[in-house]
Protein backbone atom coordinates (compact mmCIF):
# COMPACT_ATOMS: atom_id res chain seq x y z
CA UNK A 1 0.00 0.00 0.00
CA UNK A 2 1.11 3.38 -0.95
CA UNK A 3 -0.07 6.79 -1.56
CA UNK A 4 1.33 10.50 -2.01
CA UNK A 5 1.09 12.68 1.03
CA UNK A 6 1.76 16.33 0.77
CA UNK A 7 3.04 18.38 3.18
CA UNK A 8 3.89 21.94 3.77
CA UNK A 9 7.59 22.88 5.63
CA UNK A 10 7.80 25.92 7.05
CA UNK A 11 10.76 28.46 6.47
CA UNK A 12 13.27 28.67 8.21
CA UNK A 13 13.69 24.35 9.08
CA UNK A 14 16.84 23.16 9.43
CA UNK A 15 18.26 19.40 9.39
CA UNK A 16 16.98 17.18 12.19
CA UNK A 17 13.64 18.91 12.87
CA UNK A 18 10.63 16.81 11.86
CA UNK A 19 7.31 17.18 10.86
CA UNK A 20 4.25 15.55 12.31
CA UNK A 21 1.54 14.62 9.86
CA UNK A 22 -1.59 13.92 12.24
CA UNK A 23 -3.33 10.87 10.88
CA UNK A 24 -1.52 10.52 7.92
CA UNK A 25 0.42 7.64 9.20
CA UNK A 26 -0.26 3.88 8.92
CA UNK A 27 -4.12 2.45 8.62
CA UNK A 28 -4.58 -0.46 11.37
CA UNK A 29 -5.66 -3.27 9.83
CA UNK A 30 -8.24 -3.42 12.24
CA UNK A 31 -10.52 -1.06 13.81
CA UNK A 32 -9.20 2.51 14.88
CA UNK A 33 -7.86 5.94 13.16
CA UNK A 34 -4.87 6.26 11.03
CA UNK A 35 -1.57 6.82 13.47
CA UNK A 36 0.40 9.88 12.50
CA UNK A 37 3.26 10.32 10.08
CA UNK A 38 6.30 12.18 10.87
CA UNK A 39 8.87 13.22 8.69
CA UNK A 40 12.60 14.00 9.38
CA UNK A 41 14.10 16.96 7.58
CA UNK A 42 17.57 16.80 5.83
CA UNK A 43 18.11 20.46 4.76
CA UNK A 44 20.94 20.74 2.56
CA UNK A 45 23.60 23.16 2.44
CA UNK A 46 23.97 26.70 0.26
CA UNK A 47 26.37 27.30 -1.97
CA UNK A 48 27.59 30.47 -0.82
CA UNK A 49 25.75 30.70 2.47
CA UNK A 50 26.43 28.95 6.23
CA UNK A 51 23.95 28.65 8.42
CA UNK A 52 24.80 29.20 12.25
CA UNK A 53 21.67 28.71 14.04
CA UNK A 54 19.36 31.81 12.70
CA UNK A 55 22.42 33.44 11.46
CA UNK A 56 23.25 33.41 7.85
CA UNK A 57 26.94 33.96 7.17
CA UNK A 58 28.62 35.22 3.81
CA UNK A 59 32.14 35.57 2.46
CA UNK A 60 32.54 38.69 0.69
CA UNK A 61 35.49 39.01 -1.16
CA UNK A 62 36.59 42.81 -2.36
CA UNK A 63 39.72 43.96 -3.55
CA UNK A 64 41.97 45.86 -1.46
CA UNK A 65 40.94 49.41 -3.36
CA UNK A 66 37.36 48.83 -1.81
CA UNK A 67 38.09 48.40 1.45
CA UNK A 68 40.43 51.40 1.64
CA UNK A 69 37.92 53.46 0.21
CA UNK A 70 34.17 52.12 1.27
CA UNK A 71 31.99 49.94 -1.12
CA UNK A 72 28.59 49.12 -1.56
CA UNK A 73 27.75 45.09 -2.04
CA UNK A 74 24.45 43.18 -3.04
CA UNK A 75 24.30 40.22 -1.52
CA UNK A 76 21.89 37.40 -2.62
CA UNK A 77 19.91 35.47 -0.15
CA UNK A 78 17.59 32.62 -1.21
CA UNK A 79 14.68 35.21 -0.98
CA UNK A 80 15.78 38.37 -1.46
CA UNK A 81 19.07 40.38 -2.53
CA UNK A 82 20.01 43.04 0.33
CA UNK A 83 22.54 46.07 0.04
CA UNK A 84 25.91 45.83 2.55
CA UNK A 85 27.49 49.13 3.32
CA UNK A 86 31.05 48.39 3.90
CA UNK A 87 32.70 51.72 5.77
CA UNK A 88 36.21 53.17 4.07
CA UNK A 89 39.14 50.99 5.75
CA UNK A 90 37.05 47.69 6.22
CA UNK A 91 39.52 45.16 7.16
CA UNK A 92 40.28 41.82 6.66
CA UNK A 93 37.78 39.67 8.16
CA UNK A 94 35.27 42.46 9.92
CA UNK A 95 32.17 41.38 10.06
CA UNK A 96 29.33 43.41 8.74
CA UNK A 97 25.86 42.29 10.94
CA UNK A 98 23.03 42.88 8.97
CA UNK A 99 20.03 42.60 11.24
CA UNK A 100 16.69 40.83 10.65
CA UNK A 101 17.90 39.35 7.02
CA UNK A 102 18.96 35.78 8.46
CA UNK A 103 16.91 32.53 8.52
CA UNK A 104 13.36 32.81 9.63
CA UNK A 105 12.18 31.47 13.17
CA UNK A 106 10.28 28.66 12.56
CA UNK A 107 6.96 28.90 14.78
CA UNK A 108 7.02 32.62 16.00
CA UNK A 109 8.27 35.58 14.32
CA UNK A 110 11.45 37.06 13.08
CA UNK A 111 15.13 36.33 11.52
CA UNK A 112 18.23 35.78 12.58
CA UNK A 113 20.96 37.81 11.32
CA UNK A 114 23.28 37.95 8.10
CA UNK A 115 26.90 38.37 8.88
CA UNK A 116 29.20 39.37 5.79
CA UNK A 117 32.51 38.36 6.44
CA UNK A 118 35.11 40.83 4.62
CA UNK A 119 37.94 39.03 2.67
CA UNK A 120 40.28 41.25 1.06
CA UNK A 121 41.63 40.63 -1.75
CA UNK A 122 45.44 41.37 -2.84
CA UNK A 123 47.18 41.32 -5.80
CA UNK A 124 49.53 38.88 -6.53
CA UNK A 125 51.33 40.85 -9.13
CA UNK A 126 51.39 44.07 -10.69
CA UNK A 127 51.31 46.09 -13.42
CA UNK A 128 53.54 49.18 -14.30
CA UNK A 129 50.72 51.84 -14.14
CA UNK A 130 49.81 49.99 -10.65
CA UNK A 131 53.20 49.70 -8.86
CA UNK A 132 54.05 53.43 -9.85
CA UNK A 133 50.24 54.40 -8.53
CA UNK A 134 50.88 52.25 -5.32
CA UNK A 135 54.53 53.70 -4.99
CA UNK A 136 53.38 57.60 -4.84
CA UNK A 137 50.64 56.79 -2.48
CA UNK A 138 53.51 55.38 0.01
CA UNK A 139 56.05 57.97 -0.37
CA UNK A 140 52.60 60.39 0.32
CA UNK A 141 51.51 58.39 3.37
CA UNK A 142 55.08 58.46 4.61
CA UNK A 143 55.41 62.13 4.31
CA UNK A 144 51.92 62.80 6.37
CA UNK A 145 53.34 60.57 8.96
CA UNK A 146 56.71 62.40 9.37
Amino acid sequence: YSRTVTATVPAGVDTGMRLRLAGEGEHPETVGEPGDLYIFLDVLPHPRLERDGNDLRYVLTIPYTKAILGHRATVDLVDEAVEVELPAGTQPGDEIRVEGKGVPNVGRRGRGDLVVVVDVKLPMELDDAERELLEKLDALRDELDS
